[in-house]
């Protein structure tokens, strides 16, 4: 005899303006779910679930700067900066997880849950500047990249098993049998891998 059977879905996607002392830029977030569920029979059933994230990021930032400093003989020197930066960001998430129950009989439960992640980011900056102090020009710039890469996963074995012993004595000539229940739970958890590449 089936059980019940359930699969439900679900997303999000947005855009943020930012403004600040950052600079300007724009997040943008998108997320998707997968939600599982059956009862194969009254003895064996499972569920699981995946979710997927992903968020950019986009910021572009400009300033200039005007002071006025003195040279070693207190003469004023007007000095001038111009910068400017472009960093972008994208980081992917993954994940996966589930159950697996099955009812053996009336003493013995098993359960069975996997768990999976993975996670890819990625991003990179360029910036630059332009320094001028009265006659003496400076221009810098620089660019960076950056990326990683990580993997988890472990499952975890669960298991119940009710041990019975009969004993039996003589009372005042009877026959009188005591039993006995023990309960063992055994769970063996995390058969886990762990990857970490950049």
């Amino acid at each position: 005899m089936k059980g019940e059977r359930q699969i439900s879905f679900d997303g999000t996607s947005a855009n943020a303006n930012m403004r600040g002392g950052g600079g300007d830029g724009i997040n943008t977030r998108n997320a998707l779910g997968i939600n599982y569920k059956n009862e194969f029979s009254t003895k064996l059933s499972a569920d699981a679930a995946y979710n997927f994230n992903n968020n950019k990021n986009n910021t572009i930032s400009t300033t200039y700067t005007q002071s006025v400093l003195q040279d070693a003989g207190q003469n004023p020197i007007n000095r001038l900066e111009n910068a400017n930066s472009i960093s972008r960001s994208n980081n992917n998430n993954h994940w996966f997880g589930g159950n697996l129950e099955y009812k053996i009989d009336t003493m013995n439960y098993l359960k069975i849950s996997p768990n999976f992640s993975y996670s890819n980011n990625s991003g990179n900056s360029a910036g630059g500047s332009e320094i001028t102090e009265d006659t003496l020009a400076t221009n810098r710039q620089s660019t960076n990249f950056n990326t990683s890469k990580n993997i988890n996963a472990h499952t975890n074995f669960f298991l119940t098993t009710n041990l019975r012993k009969r004993a039996a004595t003589l009372l005042h000539g009877e026959a009188l049998t005591i039993q006995m229940e023990k309960i063992i739970r055994i769970c063996l958890i995390s058969i886990s891998i762990h990857i970490t590449m950049r």
